[in-house]
């Protein structure tokens, strides 16, 4: 089992990587996501989590009734998928454009429907 100063760090992850205003997500899902990856964290550590990130100021917006999402200076889905397609008109090998393109969409929020592969 990881360590569980970890946890608060996958908390934010999951926020930035499986959330938007449209798609906010569970306490009780972030708690699945850790499990997944070996880290035990029910869902009242993972409200004190959310809490304290708050606190340091990241913009994470609670939804009355459950969930909770957070907000930033992302890339757009539209923004991802321009890069995308730039990344197609490069002039270097298949590979690398491929690895480009491949690294632009690992960027994208999960939710994200215009940076899926083209």
């Amino acid at each position: 089992m990881k360590a569980n100063k970890s946890s608060i760090l996958y908390v934010l992850q999951a926020l930035k990587r499986g959330s938007s205003k449209e798609r906010p997500i569970s306490q009780i899902t972030i708690s699945k996501m850790l499990k997944l990856r070996g880290i035990e964290c029910d869902r009242k550590t993972i409200g004190r989590d959310i809490d304290c990130l708050i606190e340091f100021g990241y913009k994470i917006h609670k939804i009355k009734g459950g969930g909770c999402y957070i907000e930033g200076d992302y890339f757009t889905e539209k923004e991802l998928a321009v890069l995308v397609a730039s990344v197609a008109l490069l002039d270097m090998p298949a590979s690398a454009k491929k690895y480009m393109q491949d690294k632009v969409r690992s960027l994208a929020n999960i939710n994200s429907v215009e940076c899926k592969k083209q």
